[in-house]
């Protein structure tokens, strides 16, 4: 049976905020809970009236004090705004929360102590490449074992890339006995207190070696990595997304070679999008197996254009430049009006103004893919 609080929630994934927040609160008539009160608030961030969602939360928790919904909400709202400290202290309540998986072994929480380590990634892989960039501070200030879970995709790559560390796949067991663990985002909390803490780097993700050749096998020509697609259905995948016919024509130019990095896209898509536009997208399934192919991949392009991604995250961790095309208001990690991510010093964002429409930001990559020339 489908409840208004299921209505509503297809809106909001939808983008339909506004008739989302008409329909929660027909919802809260049905069953007064903090879950409704949370999207809510989450609708009025996807609106971008932040100041809103904060009084509205805020209000909210004065009647459920304490409570894991709301104050995430408030967490992603402040770090949506760059308001690190305070969005930090409210993050660490996830770990508390229903949405965080149990623990296969019961570890004292990290807060500093000398002894052994497990860090343990969560949420998606994008969140799992992000927080990774906090490690090499921990290395630096860390002298015991650092144990590092991953999700199987990820392993490959971050031994590669963190051989400070023990890597494993976190469907096997752990190859020693940490004393203490700590899930990768709360990280965060001690080492990026303000937008001073972010360094500048050049990429800390590494593929191993390759051959030097394969990078620039064709002379004269830039390689362009591209993907359209992005987040599920519950993620606003609808919001984040990009019809390939939409973005690929902004993207053939001369001398451009265009590198399919869509993990899910179908041979059928492929095809279908080769044939209208006469072009190849270079599109190998082996490169999706795990995310040191699709690393290397990536690696060989002169230039990627997302949509908000894991392979945004990808790009920018390996410190290729890479342009991210965002929703008006996107998730937490891209800020809001900005063009520049702390994270990734590589990354430029391009996103919709308050028309919420494609169109002009196709147009503005486009322009931009005029100076060809300058990327080969």
């Amino acid at each position: 049976m489908t409840t208004r609080l299921d209505v509503a929630l297809a809106a909001q994934y939808a983008g339909d905020d506004d008739v989302a927040i008409d329909l929660f609160k027909l919802a809260l008539r049905e069953d007064e809970c903090s879950i409704i009160h949370s999207h809510i608030a989450q609708s009025l961030r996807n609106l971008g009236q932040f100041p809103r969602a904060l009084a509205y939360l805020n209000q909210s928790l004065e009647r459920y004090p304490l409570n894991p919904w709301l104050l995430f909400q408030r967490a992603l709202t402040h770090l949506q705004l760059g308001e690190w400290s305070e969005g930090w202290r409210d993050y660490e309540v996830r770990i508390y929360g229903p949405g965080h998986p149990a623990r296969p072994v019961a570890r004292k929480l990290w807060e500093g102590d000398a002894g052994d380590l497990l860090i343990y990634g969560e949420q998606g892989i994008g969140d799992e490449i992000m927080f990774s960039s906090i490690l090499p501070d921990l290395f630096s200030r860390f002298s015991g074992k650092v144990f590092l879970e991953t999700s199987p995709k990820l392993t490959a790559l971050f031994r590669a890339s963190f051989p400070q560390a023990i890597v494993f796949d976190k469907n096997d067991p752990c190859p020693g006995s940490p004393v203490y663990e700590l899930p990768i985002g709360s990280l965060a909390s001690l080492y990026r207190p303000d937008k001073a803490s972010f360094p500048v780097h050049f990429g800390y993700l590494k593929t191993g070696p390759r051959e030097p050749v394969e990078a620039h096998t064709h002379v004269g020509v830039a390689r362009v990595g591209v993907s359209w697609r992005g987040g599920t259905r519950e993620t606003r995948q609808a919001v984040r997304s990009i019809r390939p016919e939409q973005l690929i024509p902004a993207l053939i130019k001369p001398r451009v070679q265009l590198v399919s990095l869509q993990h899910d896209a179908t041979p059928d898509e492929i095809e279908r999008i080769e044939r209208l536009f006469s072009i190849s997208l270079n599109h190998d399934p082996e490169n999706f197996r795990d995310m040191i192919r699709l690393a290397a991949r990536a690696d060989e392009c002169d230039l990627i254009v997302t949509v908000c991604s894991a392979v945004a995250h990808l790009g920018g961790a390996l410190g290729i430049p890479t342009w991210v095309l965002t929703p008006y208001v996107p998730e937490w990690r891209y800020g809001f009006l900005t063009d520049s991510m702390p994270w990734y010093p590589s990354v430029t964002l391009h996103s919709q103004d308050i028309t919420r429409s494609w169109v002009p930001v196709i147009e503005r990559v486009a322009r931009y893919f005029d100076f060809t020339s300058e990327l080969t």
